[in-house]
């Protein structure tokens, strides 16, 4: 845990491509904290994936709480 917070796993996705790609990720229940040029702290919601497939020029972060 960084600083103590809740989030146990972070991953941060970045795609510099012109076309978009697909990450193979831990299967996880996974809180969206950005995407699509947007920050969210506190989460957009969850998908529960093992594969996450970004636009291009694009960067998603994801957290994986206790």
């Amino acid at each position: 845990h960084a600083n103590g917070d809740r989030w146990r796993r972070i991953l941060v996705l970045l795609n510099g491509n012109s076309y978009s790609v697909e990450y193979d990720i831990p299967m996880e229940n996974w809180l969206i904290v950005a995407q699509n040029g947007e920050v969210m702290p506190n989460g957009a919601g969850y998908t529960k994936t093992s594969l996450v497939r970004l636009h291009p020029i694009s960067m998603m972060i994801l957290a994986a709480e206790d």
